[in-house]
């Protein structure tokens, strides 16, 4: 679910907060467990990403690219 959504549905409920605020408590809960999946999704490609990088031999080739950056900039040695 994208933050869009997510603020939509928590919009919807702030109302309910006055009248059960363990429900609120019980959608903050939720989306912030969502975010957090996405979190994990994403650190996993990640990994993932820079894994098959390495098995390929393009972490170690000169000139050192950061793969990570847009526009796969040259990395600068000091």
């Amino acid at each position: 679910m994208n933050k869009t959504k997510i603020r939509f549905t928590q919009g919807n409920y702030r109302n309910l907060a006055t009248k059960d605020p363990l429900a609120l408590l019980n959608i903050k809960e939720s989306q912030l467990s969502r975010e957090r999946d996405i979190l994990e999704l994403e650190y996993e490609m990640y990994v993932l990403y820079l894994k098959l990088l390495e098995l390929n031999g393009y972490l170690s080739q000169r000139p050192l690219i950061n793969y990570l950056s847009e526009g796969l900039l040259p990395v600068q040695l000091n």
